[in-house]
């Protein structure tokens, strides 16, 4: 069992480790995935997203890595 995340860098990481072995990933599934509140993973998300470590593709409620994460 993994032991809980702690801080908001360890979290974004696990997002992005997550999404580095999930193609295409909601919110709510990362969320759940990560034992994580859906309102976190929206704020680190939105973070990521800004600075182009996590993409939405268009028209769709999933999330991708971005061109600064591959």
């Amino acid at each position: 069992m993994r032991r809980p995340l702690l801080g908001t860098l360890e979290r974004g990481l696990a997002i992005l480790e997550f999404l580095s072995e999930n193609d295409r990933v909601t919110v709510p599934r990362l969320a759940e995935a990560l034992n994580l509140k859906r309102s976190t993973v929206y704020r680190l998300v939105n973070m990521l997203q800004e600075r182009g470590y996590v993409e939405s593709p268009r028209g769709s409620s999933e999330v991708v890595l971005g061109t600064r994460a591959v």
